[in-house]
């Protein structure tokens, strides 16, 4: 007599776990294997991008320090300087005579006070002139040629006695004002000068 075959019961419990963990080794063993290598890959990793955004912010600190205190040399900041200080003295100082030149020359009260209006006209025009020109030119050529326009402008300004011509003088004023440069002083600090030596 042959016995009936028992269907095969499903086992549960830890019995069952320890049965299925032993059964299979290789993917406990790999999975533990590869998490600490993985951890610390990550953290590799994150040490170095931590590291190098640490440089970079010091880096740029230190750039951000030195901009702040920067200056330029003290004889182009001198030279800088002195050019609104000469500019200005040669336009006030010819006030006082400039009527009495004038009237010299032929024109009147009308044309004293219209000399001496050309002068803030051109200055006005020249702070225009002095930025289309910086978009071409260096900072020291624009200089150069401010100064040599106030020069022409004083001389033409001294010999229109010999000329006898009294629109000469209405056209050495607004030449005056017009390369008098009243706002290079001003870009030129702000170009080279820091932030924290500006108030010295």
């Amino acid at each position: 007599r042959r016995r009936p075959l028992s269907p095969p019961t499903a086992s549960f419990g830890p019995a069952a776990a320890m049965q299925g963990s032993a059964s299979a080794p290789g993917s406990s063993e790999g999975l533990a294997l590869a998490t600490p290598g993985s951890s610390i890959a990550s953290g590799g990793s994150a040490g170095g991008a931590s590291g190098a955004s640490g440089a970079g912010g010091i880096g740029a600190q230190a750039a951000d320090e030195d901009l702040a205190e920067r200056m330029p040399p003290f004889a182009s900041l001198a030279l800088v300087l002195l050019l609104p200080l000469f500019g200005s003295t040669s336009l006030v100082i010819v006030i006082p005579t400039a009527d009495e030149y004038s009237h010299r020359l032929g024109g009147d009260t009308l044309f004293g006070g219209l000399m001496i209006g050309s002068v803030p006209l051109g200055a006005w025009i020249g702070i225009y002139l002095c930025q289309c020109m910086l978009r071409g030119m260096s900072f020291k050529s624009v200089l150069i040629s401010m100064a040599a326009g106030n020069i022409v402008g004083n001389v033409l300004y001294a010999l229109a006695g010999l000329m006898h011509f009294r629109w000469t003088l209405l056209i050495a004023r607004f030449i005056m004002g017009l390369c008098i440069g009243f706002s290079l002083p001003g870009m030129y600090i702000g170009l080279t000068v820091g932030m924290k030596r500006r108030s010295e």
